[in-house]
């Protein structure tokens, strides 16, 4: 299972024989808990009052129950007689070599039933599925907010500029240029854009927090993150600003004072 081991040693053959001495490993969490900034290797347990068990290993801790709970104290034994579950890691794929890994099984006990195999990545989904939910709904409404946003920006710079036709007449008389008159409504655009990409990366920060169960590989402030966004936000609001005043630049001087 690749969990590491920190001080001591794995279980070996020698410790599922009938006269060997019960041995344990402990994950790190049960020994920080009983021996804070002790070894516990070598100190005793007991499951009852007359069978004593030596640690012999300490190991990382591991997520047993979800990834969004934190991991148990944990105490393994080598139990080679009592498996309820048998791991197998194999160097192709999982599935392909399941039917065989129960032929395996039952040709050793043909008594022993065989169920519930899965992959560790269809156990590692079905554990997030929950989660994986949550976030496909906040991905799709995600994207529709987007979308809401672009158009409502493209609507505002619009009306802005179909407003100030008289104002980019005036300036394109006196000798404006079309290059002048874009970026200048460009600007206009991305600067109530920028306010409210700030808004929102306040908005953000304060939420993600709030949301930090459902989020894995990544902090609640993850830099990537709160760069990427912005950037793509700021992108869209671009476009959504260029389209109208790419428009505004072929406004005839003459006709926009006529009608005014």
């Amino acid at each position: 299972m690749e969990i590491p081991l920190l001080k001591g040693r794995f279980f070996t053959h020698y410790d599922n024989l009938a006269d060997a001495q019960p041995v344990v490993i402990v994950d790190e969490k049960f020994a920080a808990r009983f021996w804070p900034g002790q070894d516990p290797i070598g100190k005793h347990l007991w499951n009852d009052p007359k069978r004593q068990m030596t640690i012999v290993g300490v190991v990382g801790t591991v997520k047993q129950y979800g990834l969004d709970i934190d991991g148990r104290i944990v105490v393994y034994r080598p139990t080679a007689n009592m498996l309820q579950y048998q791991v197998a890691r194999t160097a192709s794929e999982p599935a392909a070599v399941a039917a065989a890994i129960v032929r395996e099984i039952h040709a050793v006990d043909p008594t022993i039933p065989v169920y519930d195999v899965r992959t560790m990545q269809d156990r590692m989904s079905h554990s997030m599925a929950r989660q994986r939910f949550a976030t496909i709904m906040l991905g799709a409404f995600a994207v529709f907010a987007l979308i809401l946003a672009a158009v409502g920006v493209y609507g505002v710079m619009s009306y802005l500029v179909s407003q100030g036709t008289h104002d980019i007449g005036v300036r394109m008389a006196l000798g404006a240029s079309q290059r002048g008159i874009l970026g200048m409504i460009v600007r206009q655009g991305l600067e109530l854009a920028a306010a409210g990409i700030v808004l929102g990366l306040l908005g953000a920060v304060a939420l993600t927090r709030v949301m930090s169960t459902l989020l894995f590989g990544v902090t609640a402030t993850d830099v990537v993150t709160f760069a990427v966004v912005p950037l793509i936000l700021t992108c869209i609001a671009a476009t959504a600003c260029y389209l109208p005043a790419r428009r505004a630049t072929y406004v005839d001087p003459v006709i926009a004072l006529r009608d005014e």
